[in-house]
């Protein structure tokens, strides 16, 4: 019997913060997709259901809020969590 293993999409444009994300999650037995950027991760197929993205607040072009915008317009219920480098209080809540 082959379980499948959940699958997650990371975007970041940092490629440190990606390649840590990618070894913590597979660490944690779970599948990822990477991506450079919104646009990257927009241009995915769609015939795998994530079960999670965890993305940048801050990203170029599309940023990480947009995306989030974008998800609920089109009816996508994927859970987000968002990471952030910046230390404000009124953009890290």
């Amino acid at each position: 019997m082959i379980i499948d293993r959940p699958l997650v999409a990371v975007i970041d444009s940092d490629s440190s913060s990606r390649a840590k994300a990618l070894d913590c999650l597979v660490a944690a037995g779970l599948t990822v997709e990477v991506f450079n950027s919104a646009e990257d991760f927009l241009m995915r197929s769609e015939t795998n259901p994530l079960h999670c993205i965890i993305l940048d607040v801050r990203l170029p072009g599309i940023g990480g809020l947009d995306l989030q915008s974008h998800q609920t317009r089109i009816g996508r219920k994927t859970p987000l969590l968002f990471l952030t480098a910046q230390d404000e209080a009124r953009t890290c809540v």
